[in-house]
């Protein structure tokens, strides 16, 4: 009997917000990203945990969080390289923190958003545009892409995406033109598309009286049900 308030608040819009920084706040007009729910609520937070999409934004405090632009979301809006780094005054995607804070990692721990950066070694991770960060269709829950006969499918696992193969719950596919490649084995293919669960704090789909619910946590999505600030 609308215990969760009223429904408008409880769309899954997609934020602008990055992997790393993944809990909205609209603050004077303006879109804030935190890494903690707890500050998005609050809409504050010491300097190294929110950033923003706009150059017009402040942090509240004149200026103790240092120039604003160095504040803005990264470009690294690929899911499975949500760490960001500026070398040689490039964006370089990382998948781990850690690489992006070395500013360097192995060749399959990166990508760029630029054809005119270089791996830093003399192209031993290959042509600069297969490293490319142009972003997937994939979601949080599948992030690996593969092309596969012209058609983008997701999987869990990059071993997976790697070999274009994976066992029926590894992957999901865009287009309900896809196959399995194991003659339907894996069930009909519109039980196998991609979920429209795009907000990445609620990427686990469940489908309730024919709608679509996004849940915070996989065991909520599969109970069909979970706390107001879950779905």
């Amino acid at each position: 009997a609308g215990c969760c308030g009223p429904i408008n608040l409880k769309l899954c819009t997609p934020t602008p917000c990055t992997t790393a920084f993944p809990y909205h706040a609209k603050i004077k007009g303006l879109d804030m990203c935190f890494k903690k729910q707890q500050l998005s609520k609050a809409k504050s937070g010491p300097c190294d945990s929110w950033c923003t999409t706009s150059l017009a934004a402040d942090d509240g405090c004149g200026g103790c969080c240092g120039p604003v632009h160095k504040k803005l979301c990264t470009p690294c809006s690929n899911k499975a390289f949500p760490y960001h780094a500026k070398i040689k005054g490039l964006d370089i995607c990382f998948k781990e923190q850690k690489f992006a804070k070395a500013n360097s990692g192995p060749c399959d721990s990166w990508c760029t958003t630029s054809p005119a950066a270089d791996d830093g070694c003399a192209g031993c991770c290959g042509p600069i545009n297969l490293k490319l960060c142009t972003p997937t269709p994939c979601t949080t829950v599948f992030p690996y892409h593969a092309k596969i006969k012209g058609l983008d499918i997701c999987f869990q696992e990059q071993k997976f995406a790697k070999a274009k193969f994976g066992p029926c719950d590894s992957w999901c596919s865009t287009s309900p033109a896809a196959n399995d490649g194991s003659a339907g084995s894996c069930g009909p293919i519109h039980k196998k598309l991609c979920t429209p669960c795009t907000n990445k704090l609620f990427p686990y789909h469940a489908r309730i009286k024919g709608v679509d619910i996004c849940f915070k946590e996989q065991k909520l999505a599969k109970a069909n049900s979970g706390p107001c600030d879950s779905w």
